[in-house]
């Protein structure tokens, strides 16, 4: 239960950042920082399950980072990732 509201406090962040996004008010590279961001934090085994169970709420959102492209990571820590090597290693 504790999971399921947390992750809808996020959501409801992101979901803010994209409605300014839409309006214009948030730039284009500051709301694709934030996109590709959700989109790695909802490829995890928890909050892929949350998005397959969740209401329609967040439907536009789930499909815009869908439809984002794959990032190559320039950094050395990817999401699950604890011996510190780069992703694309």
């Amino acid at each position: 239960y504790t999971f399921l509201w947390l992750s809808r406090s996020y959501m409801n962040l992101y979901q803010d950042l994209y409605d300014q996004y839409k309006q214009g008010t948030l730039p284009e590279h500051i709301w694709l920082m934030h996109a590709y961001e959700l989109k790695a934090w909802t490829s995890e085994p928890g909050l892929r399950k949350f998005r397959t169970e969740s209401d329609t709420f967040y439907a536009d959102l789930w499909k815009l980072i869908d439809d984002l492209p794959e990032r190559k990571h320039t950094t050395a820590f990817k999401f699950g990732d604890s011996d510190g090597k780069s992703a694309d290693a």
